[in-house]
């Protein structure tokens, strides 16, 4: 089911993470104390989607070659 969930860290310096796996995508909500300056619920939550986006890399096929660039050489007179 598609729902929003969300809770806040336990203690100054942390972050409350919550998720919710759908079958295309994964709902993320990220908090953290805005008093806090070793924290950033931003920061975070980017490191989440880059390292997501990097795990989903690994696990895609590699491309076709009919889908890869066609590259040419140019070659110097």
């Amino acid at each position: 089911m598609e729902m929003f969930c969300c809770y806040g860290p336990v203690v100054p310096n942390g972050y409350g993470a919550c998720y919710n796996p759908q079958p295309e995508s994964i709902l993320f909500c990220v908090s953290s104390f805005h008093s806090c300056p070793e924290t950033s619920s931003t920061k975070f939550a980017k490191a989440v989607e880059d390292s997501l986006a990097e795990m989903g890399g690994l696990c895609s096929p590699p491309p076709t070659a009919a889908s890869k660039p066609l590259v040419t050489k140019e070659k110097c007179h």
